[in-house]
């Protein structure tokens, strides 16, 4: 199974949604694996759902 099928999808469809930043976040997040994601507006968790943090 690839990443992009193990993906969750976001349960809200949210204006504005960010879905499509994840793999660019993905290269970053992989970088920093001892950092922590903090999502205040988290919308539709689009990209809290996509990193698996």
């Amino acid at each position: 199974m690839t990443r992009e099928a193990s993906l969750l999808k976001p349960p809200l469809k949210w204006a504005g949604g960010k879905r499509w930043l994840i793999p660019r976040l993905l290269k970053l997040w992989k970088q920093f694996p001892d950092h922590r994601l903090v999502e205040p507006f988290c919308g539709g968790l689009s990209v809290a759902l996509g990193l698996n943090p």
